[in-house]
């Protein structure tokens, strides 16, 4: 990524040079310039995100870029040659000549111009990374969350700077006005964590007269965003002609605030996402935000000048404040009033780690079927047996099974049933390594279990983790991370990854894949990308949901009826699988009647379905099957009925 970042940072102070003139229209041509940059940033985000990633793929997205950077240079070049020409001349005739800015700021004023500039960089960034985190909330974990967000920062920073342009020649104290927008988005960072707190989960659906308009996320996605990156836009422009100087070209002066921004933006994410959420909470981190913006604001506002009084400057920083302060007090954590404000019982570990905050609820510790494990505000899973199924299916299938992996702890329940089965080893993967604390709020012998000497955890990706370790499994199961369309998932529902977890199999190995109740089209585009890999893959049912285990073997050979009838005496496995008595009870010897297709019945049912790929991540963008394709997209498939 660094090379071609860095020819896009050059942009814009290489632009400036060439099209602004270090007259009275500086700051206009800047606000127009910057604005239209952030404008085409704002499209790109839409187009890729909403219509060419789902439709033509990755590489394809890649190559569209490709050939809009080319025909702009190329149009750019053929447009300007004679004018550059032009300017050459007149170069060389009068080397020393430039006009100058209508003024020029002393170096205490541009020095503070330059710091400033990096800490809104910090500022803007940390509360990005939050927001992407809080906005999970609301908008679910689709990767069409993210580009919302983004769309609508890069508006209104759009928005802002052409806003700059267009009013700065009113301005009567640019730099005190500096400070006042400051201190004003310092408080507005209030307002937005006041606002999450009114945010309703994603998938919690409710008239809008039983709830304020203040509940629905088309009304408080812009109006957390759009006052804040709005500023954000003006002050570019706003900035810049502060520090930008006569005596030094304009690209170098762009070029060295644009840089001092970029370098706070990158120390803020860092400082934000390892540091600020892990260690004070979304809460703490956005009040801290808030009071960094107001005292630079009032930095930049009591050394600006004297065309507004000190006595105003005064009650505006002790207004401020108070109203942090009041703040501190009175705003309570947004994520967990969200996740109270529908009920999930009680709240019995909540932790905001830097991959993601994890939340464990339930009503009584003791009924396992009251508790359910959320991530960023999603529930992941709960207490259910077809988790169990999915680790002793596939290991009885096999005829001599040493070695296991797990994709994804969890609750640890699969990782729980397959150490019952004394002679296999297991190693367990989980992306989030926090979720290995919470084993004990699920299973009273979760730690007991990750010491076992033939367990091995690793916090981890599964998919890195394969690239990075050439160990051979007899059995590998997979758990992605619910809803099927979650930012991420599809990298482990993809042909390629299936093509991985081949190549790190025994010759008789069986991989396991659970596919939750899902839409018909996202499920058979699965099956599809699965059995290109496995030929002989079968599809078993669950037994008490609509979800469903694809098992793909290396080398079929008929399953032994006689590991199923001694797993029925096995007083272990039976103790585990009959755990919670009910409609959930299931033996071992009634687990190959789940089976329900065949390879050869499985083709036919998925004959004419796309694949899923890196390249076509067609399950991570589900937008436009959802519109045109609704019947299919919304009905969830059935297996127990084919």
């Amino acid at each position: 990524m660094a090379i071609p970042t860095f020819f896009m940072g050059a942009t814009l102070p290489i632009l400036s040079a060439g099209i602004i003139s270090q007259g009275s229209g500086f700051t206009k041509t800047l606000g127009y310039l910057y604005g239209l940059n952030t404008l085409g940033a704002m499209f790109g985000v839409f187009i890729s995100a909403y219509i060419t990633l789902g439709s033509i793929g990755e590489f394809n997205t890649v190559l569209l870029g490709c050939f809009f950077n080319l025909l702009a240079g190329t149009v750019f070049l053929l447009a300007n040659k004679q004018y550059m020409e032009q300017q050459s001349v007149v170069a060389v005739q009068n080397p020393e000549k430039d006009i100058p800015l209508v003024d020029d700021y002393p170096a205490k004023t541009r020095n503070l111009a330059l710091f400033t500039y990096c800490i809104i960089g910090f500022i803007s960034f940390a509360l990005e990374v939050v927001w992407v985190r809080l906005f999970q909330l609301s908008l679910g974990t689709a990767i069409y969350a993210f580009s919302t967000v983004m769309i609508i920062y890069l508006g209104g920073s759009a928005i802002g700077s052409y806003a700059c342009s267009k009013y700065f020649g009113k301005l009567k104290a640019p730099v005190e006005t500096l400070g006042l927008i400051l201190v004003g988005l310092g408080l507005y960072i209030l307002v937005g964590l006041y606002l999450f707190g009114k945010t309703l989960p994603w998938y919690i659906s409710v008239p809008l007269i039983k709830f304020s308009l203040l509940h629905s996320k088309v009304v408080l996605t812009p109006l957390i965003i759009f006052p804040i990156t709005f500023s954000l836009g003006f002050i570019f422009p706003l900035v810049s002609r502060v520090y930008v100087n006569s005596k030094e070209k304009t690209s170098s002066g762009i070029g060295k605030l644009y840089s001092a921004n970029t370098i706070g933006c990158i120390i803020g994410s860092l400082f934000c996402g390892y540091i600020f959420i892990p260690y004070l909470g979304t809460r703490l981190t956005m009040l801290l935000l808030s009071v960094a913006g107001c005292i630079l604001g009032a930095i930049v506002l009591f050394m600006g000048g004297n065309v507004i009084s000190k006595s105003i400057k005064s009650i505006v920083t002790l207004g401020t404040v108070i109203i942090i302060v009041s703040a501190f007090l009175l705003i309570p954590d947004p994520f967990l009033r969200s996740l109270r404000m529908y009920e999930h019982g009680n709240i019995w570990y909540h932790k905001e780690a830097s991959d993601a905050t994890i939340t464990v609820c339930g009503y009584d510790k003791e009924d396992h079927g009251g508790k359910e494990l959320f991530i960023n505000g999603t529930s992941m899973t709960y207490l259910q047996v077809e988790t169990k199924i999915m680790a002793h299916l596939p290991l009885l299938l096999h005829p001599d099974p040493k070695n296991m992996l797990v994709v994804c702890y969890g609750m640890g329940t699969c990782l729980r049933s397959a150490v019952t089965h004394s002679d296999v080893n297991c190693d367990v993967v989980e992306l989030i390594g926090e979720e290995f604390e919470v084993g004990d709020f699920f299973h009273s012998n979760a730690k007991e279990v990750l010491q076992n000497k033939r367990v091995r955890h690793f916090a981890d990706d599964g998919r890195n983790f394969l690239l990075m370790h050439d160990k051979k499994y007899d059995v590998i199961t997979i758990d992605p991370a619910p809803p099927i369309f979650s930012a991420g998932t599809v990298n482990l529902y993809s042909k390629d990854f299936f093509i991985l977890c081949h190549q790190r199999l025994t010759s008789n190995g069986i991989l396991c894949l659970w596919i939750p109740p899902s839409g018909v089209s996202e499920v058979k585009m699965i099956m599809k990308s699965y059995q290109a890999v496995f030929p002989n893959t079968y599809v078993y049912r669950a037994p008490t949901c609509k979800g469903l285990y694809m098992v793909g073997y290396m080398n079929y050979s008929p399953p032994s009826i006689a590991r199923f009838d001694s797993a029925t005496h096995d007083s272990a496995i039976m103790a585990d699988l009959n755990e919670w008595s009910g409609a959930d009870r299931i033996s071992p010897s009634e687990l190959p009647g789940l089976k329900t297709l065949s390879p050869s019945q499985l083709a036919a049912f998925i004959t004419g379905e796309k694949e899923v790929s890196d390249n076509h991540p067609y399950t991570e963008f589900p937008l436009w099957r959802k519109w045109y394709a609704p019947a299919d997209y919304n009905k969830i498939l059935d297996i127990s009925n084919l």
